[in-house]
Parts: C-alpha cells; structure tokens; sequence
C-alpha cells in the first residue's frame, strides 16, 4: 500500500541561537550532518568556557529531525531534563551546557548558499551583462 504522505523535508543544516549567562546572544548557521559542539579545536560551533568539555555534544540532523548526544563530562540539558546518551530535539528546544543556552532550529538546504567557485565569481563580475 502507498502513503500518501509527503515525503519528509530535507534539513541541510540548523539555525543555533546561543543566549549567554550574562544575557548576550548570538545566531549562527552551521551545516549539517553532524554539529559539534565544544571548547576544542576541532568543533563546528566553539563555545569558549571551563564548564563546556572540549568535545561536549554533537547535533546529528537526519531527514526532517535531529539528535542531541552528550559527550561531556560536564553534563548536557534539554529542556531541564540530564541527557543520558542520545536524546531527540525539537525545533527550539532549550539545550543547556555550561552557562550557554542553546536553541536549533533546522533550516533547508536552500538556506545555505551554493559553491562557487573563484574563477566562475570572477566572471560574474567582469560579465557586460547590462542585467547583472
């Protein structure tokens, strides 16, 4: 039997809104699959402070949804609630870590700009397209 349910929107990477302690904020957009959040080198959305592990939590976007993974020593929270392992999110649920809270908020791959390359930008811009 077929569904006639859509199929799932594709999610090409998430919106971070990051609410410091102190009151200050920050949006970001990061790519997906995989977000890595930490105070390390290595991670996709760097969170500088003592209390946040070098590699704390990964965000796994998967089709329409996303998963939090706790990787801390420090602890993770969603929604008040101690992540033990993986745990889903919801669009804007509260993650907090440290004196960070975070909120996703999964965005399409239409919401992230193409590749483009350095010669094919050139171009453009030497074009005498008078549209352009």
């Amino acid at each position: 039997m077929m569904s006639n349910k859509p199929p799932a929107p594709s999610v090409g990477g998430v919106e971070v809104e990051i609410v410091a302690a102190g009151g200050a904020q920050r949006r970001v957009r990061l790519l997906g699959p995989v977000i890595t959040i930490g105070r390390g080198r290595g991670a996709s959305l760097l969170l500088k402070h003592d209390d946040v592990s070098r590699r704390h939590a990964d965000v796994e976007i998967v089709g329409d949804g996303m998963t939090l993974r706790d990787a801390s020593t420090n602890g993770t929270w969603v929604l008040g609630q101690r992540v033990q392992g993986r745990m889903a999110l919801a669009y804007g649920d509260p993650v907090s870590m440290g004196p960070f809270t975070l909120r996703f908020y999964p965005l399409p791959p239409e919401a992230f700009c193409k590749d483009v390359s350095v010669d094919e930008w050139a171009r453009e811009q030497t074009s005498d397209d008078p549209t352009r």
